[in-house]
């Protein structure tokens, strides 16, 4: 029987514009020392893992938490394209609550209708998110094969992954949770894909939030209020 791949996925660390609760998308924000402390914890958890490679969006926060993720292992990482953010367009460094009273009918059908929402200028739509993690995954199952690999991204890039691990379609993209920062989910395929670990927190100290995350079947609405695309 052939080796599973195994594709752990993590959030980079938190940033100053998480801190604010600003809309961060493909534009840039450091690390906190909170997100810096939480890249540390995820490298200590990850020992022992035998990862064979590491892959970061091209952000500047996941680059920053992918280089601390992977000091304590003496690895070295890549960019990999189609890791990035989704583009917010104009939404981009702006709150909720902004978007919300300046395009109330495109801020409603974010949360309520994903599969319907049509970005702002220069912003892409959640099926091209959607389209594009999927190449992502075929390629790094294809490629690494056998092979126990990390992914350093972003919430709405891993929402995405998870719905084509576990065949959803688009109108569950907010059943989940929010991802945390530097929470640890694992995307596992053998005959198909599995998810046996989803944003694990056990690794971070009592600065950071421990809860563990879960999916919502019953509350969706509860659900996709709390997520924070970043």
């Amino acid at each position: 029987m052939n080796a599973a791949t195994k594709v752990f996925v993590t959030r980079h660390g938190q940033t100053e514009w998480n801190a604010k609760a600003l809309l961060q998308g493909q534009k840039e924000s450091g690390l906190t020392e909170l997100g810096r402390e939480q890249s540390r914890l995820l490298g200590r958890r990850l020992q022992g893992e035998q990862l064979t490679a590491v892959y970061s969006s091209a952000s500047s926060r996941a680059i920053s938490t992918a280089r601390l993720v992977v000091e304590p292992l003496g690895l070295r990482f890549s960019q990999l394209p189609g890791l990035e953010e989704m583009d917010l367009g104009e939404w981009q460094g702006l709150s909720f609550a902004d978007v919300a009273g300046r395009w109330p009918e495109a801020h409603e059908r974010f949360w309520s209708a994903p599969a319907d929402f049509m970005a702002t200028a220069g912003g892409e739509s959640f099926r091209e998110l959607f389209q594009r993690a999927e190449k992502c995954l075929a390629w790094i199952n294809e490629e690494h094969a056998g092979d126990t690999v990390l992914l350093v991204t972003h919430s709405l890039v891993i929402k995405a992954l998870w719905l084509v691990a576990t065949d959803r379609p688009l109108a569950d993209f907010w059943v989940t949770e929010e991802f945390a920062p530097c929470g640890l989910t694992l995307l596992e395929h053998r005959q198909g894909w599995e998810v046996p670990l989803l944003d694990e927190r056990g690794h971070f100290s009592s600065t950071a939030e421990p809860m563990a995350a879960r999916t919502d079947e019953r509350s969706p609405e509860l659900s996709r209020r709390r997520s924070k695309p970043a």
